[in-house]
């Protein structure tokens, strides 16, 4: 780590990205509520899927650059971030709601829904905004005919190319998840049940598994996005661009983290 006299020592990259995404996290904390309350995805203890809120932290800051890029009113821009904080708190209880029904021979799309259901009446009971448990379920569309506003659009495009934490191109996502790649390898247990999960969406979708409905809403959906944000490249390499514009503003965050002689002194904290 480089030192500078007035400024103090010069924070590396891998500093600046952590320091960014802890900041943006605390200016939304009352958003993660229901994540450290009730979903068990934040918060002490070794049972906890921290993976989970560290994945809808990242879509969260895709969601506030993308609607920033498309010049939302910041009170909207404020809805689809808090969308895209709690979209997948659920995710355990969801996970535990499908392997139960599985054993007891349910219908997994049944159970889906029934975890949804549970989703947003827990949610409601925390004091989530409705406006805001609608724009988060909008990540697997109710129909073929996918999201329908501006806001939804873009909760939906954000899950859609975010692959754990890192966002990718959209049909590299959905064909990572058909190989059941997991960041480092193919995992052929992973991928057969991303396989069934996807196939279960037949009947909601008059045959057509879920994958191939988020990749038809893709071809039309991406270039309207792009197009509104006045990208001027393929569509298709439009999460890059998002991704360069978060890693902007991770450059221009906390470039120098003050000494005590600037906080002492010149009154920077």
């Amino acid at each position: 780590m480089r030192e500078n006299a007035l400024e103090g020592p010069v924070l590396s990259r891998e500093a600046k990205r952590r320091r960014f995404f802890e900041s943006f996290a605390r200016s939304h904390a009352s958003a993660f509520r229901p994540h450290w309350k009730q979903g068990q995805t934040l918060g002490p203890g070794p049972d906890i899927w921290r993976n989970v809120s560290e994945h809808c932290l990242v879509e969260a800051v895709l969601a506030d650059v993308l609607s920033e890029l498309l010049a939302l009113a910041p009170v909207r821009r404020d809805i689809v971030v808090r969308a895209a904080i709690v979209h997948d708190w659920f995710k355990k209880h969801e996970k535990r709601i499908l392997r139960e029904a599985r054993d007891r021979g349910q219908s997994p799309l049944e159970a889906y829904e029934q975890s949804r259901t549970e989703d947003a009446h827990q949610l409601r009971a925390l004091g989530v905004d409705e406006e805001i448990i609608r724009i988060a379920d909008a990540v697997v569309p109710h129909d073929r005919r996918g999201p329908q506003t501006i806001e939804e659009k873009i909760m939906w495009y954000v899950d859609g190319i975010t692959s754990n934490t890192e966002p990718v191109r959209f049909r590299e996502r959905f064909d990572n998840l058909e190989r059941g790649w997991d960041g480092e390898r193919e995992d052929p247990a992973r991928a057969a049940s991303n396989r069934d999960f996807s196939d279960m969406f037949r009947q909601r979708y008059g045959g057509v598994p879920l994958y191939q409905v988020q990749r038809g809403l893709a071809d039309l959906i991406e270039p309207e996005l792009a197009s509104l944000a006045h990208f001027n490249g393929n569509a298709v390499d439009f999460p890059l661009y998002l991704r360069q514009k978060i890693d902007e503003r991770i450059s221009h965050y906390g470039a120098r983290r003050p000494s005590w002689f600037t906080r002492r002194f010149l009154g920077r904290k």
